[in-house]
């Protein structure tokens, strides 16, 4: 924990560090050294002057210790300032600045940010300042979407942010994300969407029925084909390529019938139909009958009977 500390040079903990006694030698070591690194940086943060020398020093320490001084005083008059660090070659100046910025949660940052999104190294700090940052970040973030050379990764992270960030604005734009053709970002929409606590109401609820109708008939084209291969060899890794997509959607369906009923009722009645015997199929299905709208009734119990003649 200490080691920790240190490295993400949590200044604040000063006072609570010099009432802390340690248990051995080496934690007692690091702890000294980490109270007198904790001081120095704290004397330096009184000094305005210090600072905007150490910005622009040569020594890479200097500059490291600017930037963690800028996220300890969440001064948001150095935002130029970090972002100037951000850009750096130097990878521990770079980290230090992205670590500081975390602290700031500045709606400038959200743009350099947005870049860091899909660094091994910087991405964790980048989206849980993004999620601080709130819905001034969306307006950069969306941009992402306009672009068709976008990497689906990132494009998850941005819905998985939405989520974390749960306003009213960031729900909608994820049920418009759920249209999205790649099954990566619907997939990520949904966890997106139970992270903001989402549950259907009837003012949208339709919105989800459509795309569950889609995804029926996707079942049901898919179907047509893989009851309709014939089962020799020359066409099994075809047959298991629909088999997998199949399966793949009834996963897709599920997730969805959550979003539109009660979670913990649809995850229930599929450990029935997919778990169960034949009487527990049977009882799922009859619950099922009381969830599922009129509307789409007809074609949804449909493909359950198709699957089970299959």
């Amino acid at each position: 924990i200490l080691g920790c500390i240190r490295e993400e040079s949590l200044l604040d903990l000063l006072p609570e560090l010099k009432k802390t006694n340690a248990v051995t030698e080496e934690s007692a070591e690091l702890l000294k050294k980490t109270i007198l690194e904790f001081e120095t940086k704290s004397l330096i943060q009184k000094d305005k002057h210090d600072l905007e020398s150490m910005i622009n020093s040569r020594d890479i320490n200097d500059r490291i210790t600017a930037s963690e001084i800028i996220g300890a005083r969440k001064d948001i008059t150095y935002s130029s300032a970090l972002i100037n660090l951000s850009h750096e070659f130097e990878p521990d100046v770079k980290k230090a600045a992205v670590k500081a910025m975390a602290k700031l949660s500045s709606p400038d940052h959200s743009y350099v940010l947005i870049e860091f999104l899909q660094s091994p190294q910087f991405h964790a700090y980048a989206f849980e300042t993004l999620v601080a940052i709130g819905e001034p970040s969306v307006e950069y973030l969306e941009r992402l979407f306009l672009n068709p050379g976008t990497d689906d990764k990132l494009l998850a992270r941005v819905v998985r942010i939405y989520g974390k960030i749960g306003t009213e604005k960031t729900t909608d734009l994820l049920l418009n994300k759920l249209e999205n053709q790649s099954r990566r970002i619907m997939m990520h929409t949904i966890e997106a969407l139970r992270d903001s606590k989402f549950q259907a109401n009837n003012l949208n609820i339709h919105r989800i029925l459509n795309i569950i109708v889609r995804v029926i008939s996707n079942i049901g084209w898919n179907y047509l084909i893989f009851t309709s291969l014939p089962g020799k060899k020359k066409f099994q890794e075809l047959i298991s390529a629909y088999h997998k997509e199949i399966e793949m959607n009834y996963d897709l369906l599920f997730e969805l019938l959550s979003l539109a009923y009660n979670p913990h009722s649809i995850r229930e009645i599929r450990e029935l139909i997919v778990k169960g015997s034949q009487a527990d199929i049977s009882h799922g299905l009859e619950l099922l009958d009381h969830f599922i709208f009129e509307d789409i009734k007809k074609i949804f119990f449909h493909i359950f009977f198709r699957r089970g003649d299959n």
